[in-house]
């Protein structure tokens, strides 16, 4: 209970009782069973003192102000704490080792504290130079100071002590930066054409403040123009500018802040003159036939930029092409093209530049048509038998040119023949043939001329086989009865040639009779043929022509026996009841002939009834009979025929007495329990008739419930029902059948009330510790029916876990739980019956956690130099049971120290420890109890080594004309101590120069220079600190004399022609300062014209200059500097000369010589028949001594002939005049047959 009460002073808990747990302690085998104890009372005792506790304090507190708001960057320099303590006696050190006074600014305690043991009588500064609180220091929040009295101890104070606190103050240095905005200008070109666009990038950041005004100076109107206002962040602008005229244009940007600072960037365009693309389009020839192609020769140079597409319109095709992209100077190209139809076509051209400067040009190409060959074809005959021959008669008449050639197409071996090359004039061709095979067969003609200008013909032959007799034989019936007569009708068409005999073979007696002989054309013959004898007889028939050819054909008659009609009865219901009807169903097929009568005998009253007469075919009668007397009687029918043949049919029908339907009545209980069903089975067999209708009585509702209608045999209906509390009911079910008779049937259900199990829990223990293990007793008693399941939910787990299942009588079980986590927990149990009783109850268990130790360690300082010493306090307060080990890890030697073993009060431990090398160390401490609960903490100590000051020198620029200022920016900041000396090295003056001394945070200086005397000089900067460590920077410094500016100057082409133009590339580069002037001087006018001013850097322009008269001229460039210096002036000559047309005549020369000699050729060779042009070569060769072939000339025989076809060919057309043949368009199909 101390123990307990060294926790919590003001709430326990206590728990008395005692569990049992023997084996015999069961009810079902022991009678003196027992599981409680009843406690009478029970007394406690108390004796306490009134302790100081651990966890006092007292705090004085002032609210400050915020630092100040500020639009630029705020950074805090330094934050020290002073104050003054002291104490009117001294401190109980043994009772409270571990009482101090605690720094927290705005709720953040300082790492460093004051003991009270330190205290004395008089007031003493808590540390000299005060404490360093910088980084507890917050912006934008009011900066709070608390000063805490911290006990940290219980013990007994007796007496009054008195802390006093004075002289106390906190003193903030801070530095505000302000930035003035950031400005960059970027175009993506700055030397262009006129009329093209420069795009500029403007990026702009806030400084400190707005961007109050965005804005530039657009040198083309000479107008400022806002790009934005009243921003903050970054904003890009993208600016478009473009100049309708050559020049130099700065554009000058500015951006001020709201607090008054200003940026500045600016960026120089230069626009140049453009010059468009040249074009010229010629052809070799402009006109031609149709199918000759044309050379068109297109040359192009550029302008000023690229030649960006170069393309013409093709008139044949409909559409552009392009000849070329992106290229510069001069390129040809050649564009053959032909056209299969008449006609002038325009081609067009065009060039554009990537300026966007667009030439234009054209030529004319005309087509003209040759006239094609005039082709013939006739036959003398077009149809003909097989083995006969064709006469194809081919004329050709040559058009514009020769004929180069005349072919056709066998239809039969599908080759192309040629029938002629290379003839004017007129020219007739014959061609035979004959086939064996008959068909249709298309002669196709052709004939193409030098000009390839081509014709087509056809001509169809047709050759035809010889056709035999045709020959039919129709019998009026082929299936006759016997004795009866059959007519045989026989049609004979004479084919090709006369029929020469027509006969048929006789069936009955074997013999061939003739019907006619030696006819043409149609004629019909009638037969007549009778029988006694069923069976079939084939009758055949044949016809032969006088060309050889034979027809037959057959018919087959069979001769059959008479049938005679074919009769069925039946009755819908062969066993009715009395005074029920039954229905007779007679249906009556003729057979051979008609049925003469059909008829009845009624067995009620012995009459014959006609039911039809005279009639074929099939059909149905229907008669309906009815009898009040039970017994059987037969229904007889007759039919006969009109050929004498008769049969008859009966049926017989028996009426009955009717019988009432039958029930059956059956359940699967009849005593059940309460909220179970019960199934009533009922069966109903039929009786006389259908059962019309099966009904119950519902007991609960009073209600008939009908199960079923109109139905017949046998069925089983089902009814279910269930009561939810005890009753005795009783079901009624009826059945009555459609003839009227009626049939009852009951059953009596009685329901009763189950009794649930009985369930009982215990446990041996309802409090216990963390990860002990309770034990629940659970016993179930069965009530009606077996208990079947008994489970409980486990509260860990949310899941049900079964104990039993499907048990009589009592049986008891076991539960073992434990829980590593602290909290009551509730145990749930239920059992149910196998009718579906149940019971549950529940029993809540509670387990309680105990408390560690509370273990603490801080240092006086957790980030020493090196060398210096670090003091450790750990202090350890017991919790739920003592402490059995308090120890920690040395981290210098690596082992583990022991401070404490079981002990129960608070107790506290100094550690120190110092270190030689920078490094960061961590104390790692533990204590444990007796429960097995273990608690840790640690702290980590950095030793540090003193950092040496940091130093950075930069130049704005480390190459500069003389007499031209740089600026240095020196800054520096303090590492460990404060900046003892910063200082620096003059090389202009030779000597040494202080800048700060003794301090810390960052400074900031800008030093200035100049020189009147070129050459590298060595700035050299120190700073050392008060722990005696320094660092320094050189930056070299070289100034230059000054240059002028560099100019250079090039033409080309150096010697044009008169009326061409060159080119003058200028290039200047700015030396020293800008380019103030660059101009030159036009030789044409005699004036100084002026290409750009004060710029810097690269310049370059190219200068087009043409001359229509020849002569010398000089250009002369001059530039200058705003230092005063000139370039050295720099000319260049162009000589435009008179262009020189020697080589045009010499042209001309040539082509009148190609002609002349060609002229010589023709009359020479060409104009004398090539027959005479044979002998010629033949007899120039014999007079030589050379071999010669023999001369191929044509036989006597075959000159006849020729003749006689000539005469042929001249006497046919004279008949036939055929007109003259319009041309025809030739398909690429036709070009294949054969074409040059």
């Amino acid at each position: 209970l101390t123990s307990a009460l060294g926790s919590d002073d003001y709430n326990f808990t206590i728990t008395l009782g005692i569990f049992i747990y023997c084996e015999d302690n069961d009810p079902a085998f022991d009678l003196d069973t027992w599981t409680m104890i009843r406690i009478k009372s029970f007394n406690l005792t108390f004796s306490y003192e009134k302790n100081i506790d651990r966890n006092t304090y007292a705090d004085w507190n002032q609210v400050g102000n915020e630092l100040p708001q500020t639009p630029g960057t705020l950074l805090v320099d330094s934050a020290r704490l002073h104050f003054r303590y002291r104490s009117n006696q001294s401190w109980p050190t043994a009772d409270s080792p571990n009482a101090e006074i605690r720094m927290l600014i705005n709720n953040i305690p300082h790492s460093e504290t004051v003991k009270l043991s330190s205290a004395t009588a008089s007031f003493q500064d808590a540390k000299t130079g005060g404490y360093d609180v910088t980084p507890l220091i917050q912006k934008n929040v009011n900066i709070t100071l608390s000063l805490r009295v911290y006990l940290a101890d219980n013990f007994i104070l007796n007496n009054s002590i008195t802390i006093s606190i004075d002289d106390v103050y906190l003193w903030i240095n801070y530095t505000i930066t302000l930035d003035e905005p950031s400005l960059s200008v970027v175009a993506n070109t700055t030397y262009l054409f006129v009329n093209q666009t420069t795009q500029m990038t403007v990026t702009c950041d806030n400084g400190t403040g707005l961007v109050d005004t965005l804005w530039y100076y657009h040198p083309l109107n000479t107008t400022n123009y806002t790009i934005a206002t009243d921003f903050t962040g970054q904003q890009i602008h993208l600016l478009n500018f473009t100049s309708a005229t050559p020049g130099a244009k700065l554009f000058r940007f500015w951006a001020n802040s709201s607090i008054g600072l200003e940026s500045y960037d600016e960026v120089l365009v230069v626009w140049v003159q453009s010059t468009a693309p040249t074009l010229s389009v010629t052809a070799n020839v402009t006109n031609l036939f149709m199918l000759d192609y044309t050379n068109i020769t297109v040359t192009c140079e550029n302008g000023s930029g690229l030649v960006d597409t170069l393309w013409y319109f093709n008139p044949i095709t409909g559409s552009n092409t392009t000849l070329a992209t992106d290229f510069t100077g001069i390129q040809s190209f050649s564009i053959y093209d032909t056209s299969t139809i008449a006609g002038p076509y325009i081609y067009q051209f065009w060039a554009n530049s990537s300026l966007g400067i667009e030439v234009y040009d054209d030529i004319t190409i005309v087509w003209v048509e040759p006239q094609p060959p005039i082709l013939t074809v006739l036959a003398n005959t077009t149809s003909l038998f097989l083995t006969q021959w064709v006469q194809i008669n081919v004329s050709c008449l040559s058009g514009t040119g020769n004929i180069s050639r005349v072919w056709y197409e066998n239809p039969f071996t599908g080759s192309n023949i040629t029938l002629g090359t290379n003839f004017a004039g007129l020219q007739t061709f014959y061609v035979y043939n004959t086939t064996l095979i008959a068909g249709s067969y298309e002669y196709k003609f052709w004939a193409n001329s030098t000009y390839r200008v081509n014709v087509s013909t056809s001509i169809i032959i047709v050759w035809v086989t010889p056709v035999p007799p045709l020959l039919t034989v129709v019998a009026n019936i082929t299936n006759p009865y016997t004795n009866d007569w059959t007519n045989l009708t026989v049609t004979c068409q004479s084919g090709s040639g006369n029929v020469s005999r027509l006969w048929y073979n006789n069936p009955f007696d074997g013999t061939n009779n003739t019907i006619a002989t030696d006819f043409s054309g149609f004629q019909i013959h009638y037969l007549a043929f009778t029988n006694d004898t069923a069976g079939q007889y084939e009758f055949k028939f044949w016809a032969n022509s006088t060309l050889g050819l034979l027809a037959t054909e057959s018919v087959t008659v069979m001769w059959v026996e008479p049938q005679p009609p074919a009769l069925t009865v039946s009755a819908n219901d062969t066993t009715p009841d009395v005074n029920e009807w039954t229905q007779l169903t007679i249906t009556c097929q003729s057979g051979s002939g008609s049925v003469s009568r059909l008829w009845y005998n009624n067995p009620f009253d012995g009459t014959n009834n006609t039911l039809a007469t005279d009639f074929t075919g099939l059909q149905t009668h229907y008669v309906d009979f009815m009898n009040d007397t039970a017994g059987p009687y037969e229904f007889k029918v007759w039919a006969n025929s009109s050929l004498g043949l008769e049969v008859t049919e009966s049926v017989t029908v028996v009426w009955v007495e009717p019988l009432p339907p039958a029930l059956t009545l059956i359940a699967n209980t009849t005593n059940p329990f309460i909220n179970f069903w019960t199934e009533i089975t009922l069966g109903c067999q039929s009786g006389s008739g259908n059962v019309s209708h099966v009904w119950y009585e519902n007991p609960f509702t009073g209600t008939n419930i009908t199960l079923g209608t109109n139905f017949a045999g046998y069925q089983i209906f089902y009814v279910y029902n269930m009561s939810t509390t005890p009753v005795i009911q009783e079901y009624k079910f009826w059945a009555n059948s459609t003839l009227g008779l009626e049939t009852f049937d009951s059953i009596i259900i009685v329901w009763a009330e189950p009794q649930p199990p009985a369930l009982n829990v215990l446990a041996n223990t309802t409090t216990l510790y963390l990860d002990l293990t309770v034990q629940i007793n659970v016993s179930c008693l069965s009530g009606s029916g077996n208990v079947s399941h008994v489970w409980y939910e486990n509260p860990f787990t949310g899941t049900n876990i079964t104990l039993g299942t499907n048990f009589a009588g009592l049986q008891t079980f076991y539960v073992y739980n434990a829980s590593p986590t602290a909290g009551p927990y509730q145990y749930t149990f239920w059992a149910n019956s196998t009718f579906l009783a149940e019971e549950s109850t529940s029993l809540m268990i509670v387990w309680v956690t105990p408390v560690p130790p509370l273990l603490n360690v801080i240092a006086n300082i957790t980030d020493p130099y090196t060398n210096d010493w670090t003091e450790l306090t750990v202090t350890c307060q017991p919790g739920s049971v003592n402490v059995s080990h308090l120890w920690y890890l040395n981290p210098f030697i690596g082992s583990n120290t022991t401070l404490a073993t079981n002990f129960v009060l608070l107790q506290a431990f100094p550690i120190t420890n110092q270190s030689p090398t920078a490094g960061a160390y961590e104390y790692k401490f533990w204590a444990n109890t007796s429960l097995g609960e273990e608690v840790y903490a640690f702290i980590t100590v950095v030793w540090v080594d003193p950092l040496p000051p940091t130093l950075d020198v930069s130049a704005n620029t480390t190459v500069l004309d003389v007499n031209e200022w740089v600026q240095f920016n020196v800054t520096c900041e303090n590492g460990s101590g404060l900046v003892d000396t910063l200082w620096y090295h003059n090389p202009l003056l030779g000597s040494n120069t202080t800048l700060a001394n003794d301090f810390t945070g960052s400074q900031t200086y800008y030093l200035d220079f100049t020189s009147l005397t070129p050459g590298p000089y060595d700035f050299k900067f120190w700073a050392n600190s008060t722990f005696d460590l320094e660092v320094s920077e050189t930056i070299t410094i070289t100034w230059t004399a000054l240059s002028p500016p560099s100019l250079t100057v090039s033409a080309s082409p150096q010697n044009p022609e008169t009326k061409k133009n060159t080119y003058i590339n200028v290039t200047c580069t700015s030396g020293s300062g800008n380019v103030s002037h660059l101009w030159y001087l036009n030789p044409f006018t005699g004036i100084n014209v002026t290409l750009a001013t004060n710029f810097s850097g690269f310049y370059s322009e190219i200068l087009i200059f043409t001359r229509s008269e020849a002569g010398e001229f000089e250009f002369k460039f001059w530039a200058n500097s705003t230092f005063g210096l000139d370039a050295i002036p720099v000319s260049v000559l162009v000589n435009w000369i008179a262009p020189s047309f020697t080589w045009l005549i010499w042209t001309l020369v040539g082509v009148l010589g190609a002609v002349a000699g060609a002229f010589t050729v023709y009359q020479l060779y060409f104009k004398v028949p090539k027959t005479i042009r044979t002998i010629r070569k033949t007899k120039r060769d014999i007079n030589k001594g050379k071999e010669t072939p023999p001369l191929d000339l044509k036989k006597r025989e075959a000159m006849v002939e020729d003749i006689y076809l000539e005469k042929l060919k001249l006497g046919k057309i004279g008949k036939a005049p055929v007109a003259k043949p319009e041309p025809e368009t030739i398909s690429v199909l036709k070009k294949s047959k054969g074409m040059e």
